[in-house]
Order: structure tokens, then C-alpha cells, then sequence
């Protein structure tokens, strides 16, 4: 039976069903069930035909109307998508997001003059390719470990972390990591920060206190970092704390 194109249309089928099935009324052997009963059931297969035809064909005004609602959803995400890589970029550390088998998908502009990668060649690119050789195997096994139960936290527990700059460079660092739930999946961000400046000057104080005069070594190395400027001076004081 061809699907009816309108209710009136499905009527008039229903009513010629009706018409063949009284016409037939004298062949009992044919049609076993009461008449009443087979018409019955041929008005309610056609209206059944109308409805799912209803159904599967939506009216002009249904996809206009789903039209525009897919059309807010794409401008609100594009401009949720903006808003969050704008805060990405002006970020003041390196930050680098990568998916759950350790691709980089996204990374600001520190991050390009961290390590000296432009983001083209970092895109896509497993997360290990930032870090010096001895550390990616265990790395790999960590950051599979960090998916299972992923929490913001800082990276190493107190441990020394080091990355590796595109000239072979090690650096040391610190990371934190933070999940980001997204529809593509779980992602994580990673906030990187050189450190090596912090290293510098609390070398440059331990050997200070170790010399010959101890305390005076000391205050000489402060005086010193006094004579840089007072920003020089604010610097160091805020790297190490514990001289203060």
C-alpha cells in the first residue's frame, strides 16, 4: 500500500478498503474474519501510515525552527571556544592541553617561546617529545595513571621536574595539571613554568653561605643583588623566601 500523502488522502484508501472488503462479503472462505473487524483493521493501518509519515517527514516550519536552534548552538560554542583560548593565550606560563593518549591538541604562546617549537610542530605531537629522554617511558605510564583518577594537583610530589627545549636545552620546571571535561573527552592542561632563574639564585645564596665568612658571604650576596635595582633585589626575595 503506498504511504498517503495527507489524512484526506489516507481516508479515501481506508474507505476503499472498506468498499473492496464489502464487495468481497459473500466469499466467507477468503475473509475468515467479520467484515467489521477487516475494515477496522484497514482504517487503522492507514491512519498508522499517516502518522509515521508525520513523523519521518517534518513540516517546513519544524525545520526551520531546528534550524535555528542548531544554529545558537554552534555560535555559543564557537563563542565559548574563543573565550577559553582567549584565556589560554594570555596566560602568563606556558600551558599545553593534550587528550587521553598524550596528543598536544592546544598550546598558548609561551609555550612556542619555552621550548622553542612553533604550535604547528607541537600539534598532535605525544606530550613526551617536552621532556629529556631518561623521563618518557615513565612518563607515559604516569600520565595513564593521572587519566584514571584525574584531579588538579601539582606534578612530581616534590620531586625535581625538567623539560627539554628544541636546542637539547634542559630546563628545570614546575607543572600543575588540571582536567578539563569537554565533549570530545577527557583533556588535560598542563601550566609549565621555568624555574630556572629560581635555581640560579638559590645556588648562587647556598654557595654564599658555604664560603669563607658565612653570615658576611651572605650579606654581601644580598647587597650584590641590591646594586641590580630594587627589582633585581624584589626578585630574589620572593625566590627565596627562607633568606629573608
Amino acid at each position: 500500500m503506498r504511504v498517503p500523502r495527507n489524512a484526506g488522502e489516507g481516508v479515501a484508501q481506508a474507505l476503499f478498503g472498506m468498499s473492496v472488503m464489502w464487495e468481497s462479503a459473500a466469499d466467507l472462505v477468503r475473509y475468515p474474519l467479520p467484515l467489521w473487524l477487516a475494515a477496522l483493521l484497514a482504517c487503522a493501518t492507514v491512519l498508522m501510515a499517516v502518522g509515521l509519515r508525520a513523523l519521518i517527514v517534518p513540516s517546513k516550519s519544524q525545520l526551520e525552527a531546528a534550524n535555528r536552534r542548531l544554529a545558537r548552538e554552534v555560535a555559543e560554542r564557537e563563542r565559548a571556544e574563543t573565550r577559553f583560548r582567549g584565556l589560554v593565550e594570555s596566560a602568563p606560563d606556558a600551558m599545553i592541553i593534550v587528550d587521553a593518549q598524550g596528543a598536544i591538541v592546544l598550546v598558548n604562546g609561551q609555550t612556542e617561546r619555552l621550548f622553542g617549537y612553533s604550535r604547528e610542530e607541537l600539534l598532535g605531537q605525544p606530550i613526551e617529545v617536552l621532556l629529556p629522554e631518561r623521563f618518557r617511558r615513565r612518563h607515559v605510564e604516569l600520565r595513564d595513571n593521572y587519566f584514571k583518577d584525574p584531579q588538579p594537583r601539582a606534578m612530581g610530589g616534590g620531586m625535581e621536574l625538567f623539560a627539554l627545549r628544541s636546542d637539547g636545552v634542559e630546563i628545570p620546571v614546575e607543572v600543575s595539571l588540571s582536567p578539563l571535561a569537554t565533549d570530545e573527552g577527557l583533556l588535560v592542561s598542563s601550566t609549565v613554568r621555568d624555574i630556572s632563574e629560581r635555581k640560579r639564585v638559590q645556588a648562587e645564596l647556598a654557595r654564599a653561605r658555604s664560603g669563607a665568612g658565612g653570615v658576611a658571604a651572605e650579606v654581601g650576596f644580598r647587597r650584590q643583588h641590591v646594586a641590580r635595582g630594587p627589582h633585581a633585589a624584589q626578585r630574589h626575595h620572593r625566590l627565596c623566601p627562607a633568606a629573608v
